[in-house]
């Protein structure tokens, strides 16, 4: 499996979405104001006037630098440079930070839009491959809008927004961001290792506005999705009736800071600096540790490349009847934070505990041209006996987003059923829009649930209707594939 980028981090959950909602109609009545609701988002993220020229930035820096090492214990080797940078330059920009990292991975054209929906809220970005401060003072304005404050409190905004990309710029000089970058190749340790270094430089900002005498909820609200423990409407917002569901469209970016500042405030506690140091040094390689701090550890263990048990699992463009240069096939890991981000929005019953006890996720999403044509998941969990409880949640998570949700029961008489567990089967109808022409299609779609021991698969189609023994028989596949890769 390549080696995940880290501006990929936003992907995942995006991707999770889409395999989740492929059956969900995406047309129906209210769709205009869902339009109006859009509108008004956008211009909440419109740029407005600056808040600081590039000599104020210099001058804010060169305030910050000190306190910050003061608070870090740890001096820079050199101040970063400082540049501005227009909105639109931002996409570009990320796409630099992809390319110089030299990895790539299998999110192919979704990783425009991700630069897209990203520039969105960022106010300021560390460039690890030129080592470099980016500011963008037209956004701060944005930040005052979406939470209702006053015009007066940019300037606080815009300080507690460059000291923590300066800790970036800190943690970056003494131990080198792309050496753990290029080595990374599993979401759940790209997320530990982002949420360390998110939670640090949340850590050290809010210091930095204690020190500066900055009101609390400045501090609380800042960064842009941080402290929002999956709930907005906990966070300090203004006015704005839009923002609840604009933070609750992002990605789950928001635990990688809150979970992450909690992570080093309770090792800050146990060691001081020194300890945090040593654990920049050694970052921890699972988010469990982020989540359950007690537990960290820098050993690094063996893990089954679980890319490999979904590669070629079955031959969808044959299906289909079309050549096999029109499909995509995605197959990405994801984390404990995309799983429990998307959870928290659902509401789904006894979350931290079961996704506390998955392994792993691997996720395969097979697409002709731009349309989804199936996906499935392959999720391993620490404890067999929370299978069950699993494949109840997803059930429950189905009901409510599939429109006219079926139970059914397989067609298994036929079928070489092994071991296993055919856990529920549910059928839905999802209206496709041609991107082309406008036309609207009406499609049916299935979701399997299968289970054997401590590893569940589901299955989603949304035009190949297949056979619920061919189904059945991608299920055994990846049963069998896992148990030979265990026993190697």
């Amino acid at each position: 499996m390549k080696p995940i980028n880290r501006t990929s981090i936003t992907i995942f959950v995006i991707i999770y979405l889409l395999c989740i909602i492929g059956c969900q109609e995406t047309g129906r009545p209210g769709d205009e104001n869902i339009k109006s609701e859009s509108e008004q988002i956008i211009a909440l993220l419109k740029d407005g006037k600056p808040e600081y020229t590039i000599d104020e930035a210099n001058d804010m820096v060169s305030e910050l630098m000190p306190l910050i090492e003061d608070i870090a214990g740890k001096t820079f080797i050199k101040p970063p440079e400082i540049r501005l940078i227009n909105t639109d330059k931002i996409d570009e920009l990320m796409i630099r930070e992809e390319n110089c990292e030299k990895t790539t991975n299998n999110i192919l054209e979704s990783k425009k839009s991700e630069n897209k929906m990203m520039s969105k809220f960022i106010l300021a970005i560390y460039s690890k491959c030129e080592h470099v401060l980016y500011l963008m003072p037209q956004r701060i304005p944005v930040v005052t809008r979406l939470f209702g404050f006053d015009e007066k409190y940019g300037r606080d905004i815009a300080k507690m927004n460059i000291a923590h990309e300066l800790t970036h710029a800190l943690q970056d000089q003494h131990i080198n961001f792309l050496t753990f970058f290029e080595k990374m190749n599993r979401s759940e340790e790209t997320h530990a290792f982002l949420s360390m270094i998110e939670g640090h430089a949340t850590f050290i900002e809010k210091k930095i506005g204690q020190l500066l005498g900055i009101e609390k909820k400045i501090i609380d609200a800042f960064p842009l999705v941080n402290h929002m423990e999956g709930n907005p409407k906990k966070a300090a917002f203004g006015s704005h009736e839009l923002t609840d569901k604009f933070i609750k469209s992002l990605p789950p970016i928001q635990m990688i800071y809150s979970a992450g500042e909690k992570f080093i405030h309770y090792h800050y506690n146990k060691g001081g600096n020194d300890k945090i140091w040593y654990i920049l040094n050694n970052p921890p390689v699972d988010t469990l540790m982020i989540t359950e701090p007690e537990i960290y550890s820098a050993k690094s263990y063996d893990r089954l490349n679980y890319s490999d048990i979904l590669n070629d699992i079955y031959d969808f463009h044959s299906v289909v009847g079309f050549h096999k240069s029109d499909f995509i096939y995605r197959n990405d890991s994801f984390s404990r934070f995309d799983l429990s981000q998307f959870w928290e929005i659902l509401n789904i019953e006894d979350k931290d505990l079961i996704i506390s006890k998955i392994h792993n996720l691997q996720n395969l999403t097979i697409y002709y041209k731009d349309f989804q044509i199936a996906s499935i998941d392959f999720i391993v969990l620490s404890d067999e006996k929370y299978a069950s409880r699993l494949s109840s949640a997803t059930t429950k998570l189905l009901k409510q987003i599939v429109k006219q949700p079926n139970e059914k029961k397989m067609n298994l008489g036929q079928c070489n059923k092994g071991n296993i567990n055919v856990d529920q089967k549910i059928s839905g109808i999802r209206k496709y829009i041609s991107k082309e022409n406008g036309e609207e299609k009406f499609f049916n779609c299935n979701w399997v649930i299968i289970s054997k021991g401590n590893v569940l698969v589901t299955y989603n189609d949304v035009l190949l209707d297949l056979e619920d023994c061919e189904i059945l028989e991608i299920a055994n596949k990846i049963f069998s594939r896992y148990q030979h890769a265990k026993n190697l």
